[in-house]
């Protein structure tokens, strides 16, 4: 059962809100802002049914469009990963990263990037995403169901060397992680791997004390 949406608390805003200085609008409050953002990830509901004391839906979408363009919304995600590493006295960057992709059933109003997974049957869209051993996000990427994980996995590579991880040495996922990919990784001199089902279905449940 999923959990109950909660805003923001004021120490959160506090560590997001330095993220968000050159996005100081007039008019509204960022922190609405992100809260109506969180809200409709949170429990997918549709941007024109924002209501209650949240900013119009319009100038929601537009920061979230805007974020998501500029890598604002990718920075937030690596400096709280990074935080919560060093939460636990580990480095605050990873030298080895996991590789993954779910395909997910789009919804019937969803017509931009979609297609078929024909391995799972599955029509919509498919989330690539790269992970530390914790589990934390550090590249996240949602395209079509169709497109090879390889090719996806090119763009979560790119959106690692834009964050700069100085710490990255290994990159390990299954098969489909080969070919172009590969040689992806090794353009940024990043060793490529690969994990048994096992090794890899508790990949990120590693335990503490592994220092990576």
């Amino acid at each position: 059962m999923p959990s109950i949406f909660r805003r923001l608390t004021d120490y959160q805003w506090e560590v997001i809100k330095p993220f968000l200085k050159n996005n100081q609008p007039k008019k509204l409050i960022l922190r609405d802002v992100v809260d109506a953002i969180r809200r409709v990830n949170k429990t997918g509901m549709q941007w024109r049914d924002l209501e209650g004391n949240y900013p119009k839906w319009q100038s929601v979408y537009y920061y979230h469009n805007k974020w998501s363009k500029d890598g604002t919304s990718k920075l937030i995600m690596s400096a709280l990963s990074s935080m919560e590493r060093e939460n636990y006295d580990r480095q605050a960057k990873p030298s080895l990263l996991a590789f993954d992709s779910q395909s997910v059933k789009a919804a019937p109003f969803v017509y931009q990037e979609r297609g078929i997974d024909g391995g799972k049957n599955i029509n919509g869209r498919k989330r690539h995403i790269a992970v530390d051993t914790q589990g934390l996000p550090w590249a996240v990427y949602v395209g079509r169901a169709n497109q090879h994980d390889g090719e996806a996995g090119l763009e979560l590579l790119h959106q690692l060397a834009g964050i700069g991880m100085d710490r990255l040495k290994i990159i390990r996922g299954d098969s489909a992680y080969g070919g172009v990919f590969a040689e992806g990784a090794g353009w940024y001199g990043w060793e490529m791997g690969s994990l048994t089902d096992v090794n890899y279905k508790h990949f990120v449940r590693s335990n503490a004390g592994n220092t990576r």
